[in-house]
């Protein structure tokens, strides 16, 4: 009876291994497959730009926080500074002092015309001798030397006149160069002068802040980073030997770790030409077809680029296939042509068909 016990266990024991030693088999099935191109995400606003001071002084008013929403033109810091506003109030002084003197209220432009207008007088008056003298001289009253004299008195009397009236030209056209120039001046004040408030560039929000109240700063010091808080989009990094496979306007399947595994609709925007040498992977970017109701700058998951899609294929699972595109065929080592793969499976062109039975690798 012992003997009996331990043969039967013999028995059991050897059908469980031989069952456990039956190699996986399956055989090849047909249906949709898609191919694509894996990259990792992180979600970034839209519009994105670093606030940097743009003059040296001192930040005296920080009026935004991390976390704040701002409008374009929005004040976000001031940093003080005396010149600029010294320089704004001499330019103005300057251009009021040009514009008066355009004006010719009591400057020198308005003596000009006063001589000018008593050239005008003194012309007049000489025409009016000559003109009486000329007169008698044809009555064969007075001299010819008396009539030469008036001649000459209104010759002298007109090129008077036509030297003031260049004069005041040439004056008028200085003084509206000068006007010009202190307009100029002003504005440029202005500017100046306002380098020393840091407004928003758009609608949006602040990211971060770099800066406390009363540390120096100068052009090169970043204030803070603003975005847009409404508009985003996906940062997509590949390895170098996808990137060849992807183009703008591809579809994107996206998985976002905030969210499970729901899966969002996106396309393809802007591919970038350049490798990162610090990740050693190349910068894609896309947009939400079907977003998320809630985004945040920083969000990360993955995407799938869809590259080719086929409605029917004949497929195997991609653990099946061995190196140099083999499979396990009726036990036999067969070679096979591939077609487009997706994460799990490869689409068979040729080398079996869907009747064979193939045996899994160890």
């Amino acid at each position: 009876m012992i003997y009996t016990g331990w043969a039967g266990l013999g028995i059991a024991l050897s059908l469980i291994l031989s069952c456990q030693d039956k190699p996986e088999t399956i055989t090849p099935t047909m249906g949709p497959l898609t191919e694509s191109v894996y990259a990792a995400v992180l979600v970034e606003p839209a519009f994105l730009y670093q606030a940097n001071a743009n003059a040296t002084g001192i930040l005296e008013a920080l009026l935004v926080q991390e976390g704040d929403s701002v409008a374009a033109g929005q004040l976000l810091f001031r940093i003080r500074n005396e010149n600029p506003s010294l320089n704004a109030s001499n330019a103005l002084a300057s251009l009021e002092l040009a514009r008066a003197n355009l004006r010719g209220n009591q400057t020198v432009l308005d003596d000009l015309r006063t001589q000018l207008s008593n050239a005008r007088s003194v012309v007049h008056n000489d025409s009016l001798n000559y003109a009486r003298q000329r007169n008698l001289w044809e009555q064969k009253i007075g001299s010819k030397s008396d009539l030469e004299q008036r001649a000459l008195a209104l010759e002298a009397s007109r090129n008077t006149l036509r030297r003031l009236q260049n004069q005041v030209a040439r004056t008028r056209n200085d003084l509206q160069t000068q006007l010009e120039q202190a307009e100029n001046n002003y504005k440029l004040a202005q500017s100046n002068a306002g380098e020393f408030a840091v407004t928003s560039r758009l609608d949006g929000a602040v990211y971060d802040v770099f800066v406390e109240m009363g540390e120096l700063v100068t052009p090169q010091t970043a204030l803070a980073t603003i975005g847009s808080s409404e508009d985003y989009l996906l940062n997509l990094r590949l390895d170098e030997v996808d990137i060849t496979r992807i183009a703008e306007g591809q579809k994107i399947l996206v998985n976002l770790d905030a969210y499970g595994s729901e899966v969002f609709n996106a396309r393809l925007t802007k591919v970038y030409q350049k490798k990162d040498e610090r990740t050693q992977t190349f910068k894609a970017e896309a947009v939400f077809e079907t977003a998320p109701q809630k985004l945040y700058y920083g969000l990360a998951g993955e995407a799938n680029i869809l590259i080719t899609e086929k409605q029917s294929a004949l497929t195997i699972p991609l653990v099946y296939l061995l190196e140099g595109n083999r499979v396990i065929a009726h036990g036999d080592t067969v070679s096979v042509t591939t077609g487009i793969r997706s994460m799990e499976k490869v689409e068979i062109l040729s080398g079996i068909d869907a009747a064979a039975v193939l045996t899994k690798p160890d």
